[in-house]
């Protein structure tokens, strides 16, 4: 909800954040649309503030303050993983976004058909669940189903080839 005010486009608001800002930082970590810490690190780089109306500026500024924090760091980095998905041309981006989640959800389909990886992907739900409450929002025990894994299972993420395995 959040997001759809920021990119919208009503006579009432006045758009914070473009399209493509937007697509490039869901597109981090996108296996994991929640808890992604990879993710949640570029919150480092976002600008004290944003001006309505002047989406351009946030991106100038975010872009830049990304660029020169990636300086020095590995190509698996999470800095080198937003300007990839920055530098796919302006005209290319929204095919290039829609491709990589197509084959991640077909990925998703091949793995819920295997009984063996459909259990994978049940303790990464779990694993969310688990995230959840501890979260304020989690207000009482009976917010979400609980399961019999162990509480203090390590926490899971997903890849874009639909494989689960521990948060690092």
């Amino acid at each position: 909800m959040v997001l759809r005010r920021l990119i919208s486009r009503d006579q009432d608001a006045q758009r914070v954040v473009s399209d493509r800002l937007a697509a490039c930082l869901l597109m981090v970590d996108f296996p994991n649309p929640v808890f992604s810490p990879r993710r949640e690190a570029l919150l480092k780089y976002m600008p004290a503030s944003a001006t309505p109306g002047d989406p351009a500026r946030l991106e100038t500024e975010l872009v830049q303050a990304v660029k020169q924090g990636a300086v020095g760091l590995p190509d698996d980095s999470v800095e080198a993983d937003f300007l990839a998905n920055w530098a796919v041309p302006e005209q290319l981006w929204r095919g290039t976004f829609a491709h990589r989640i197509r084959d991640f959800m077909t990925a998703v389909s091949v793995a819920v058909a295997d009984p063996h990886r459909f259990a994978d992907l049940f303790r990464l739900i779990d694993s969310r669940r688990r995230e959840f409450r501890r979260r304020p929002l989690a207000e009482f025990s009976l917010t979400v189903p609980a399961t019999n894994i162990a509480r203090d299972a390590p926490f899971l993420e997903l890849t874009p080839l639909a494989t689960v395995r521990e948060k690092t």
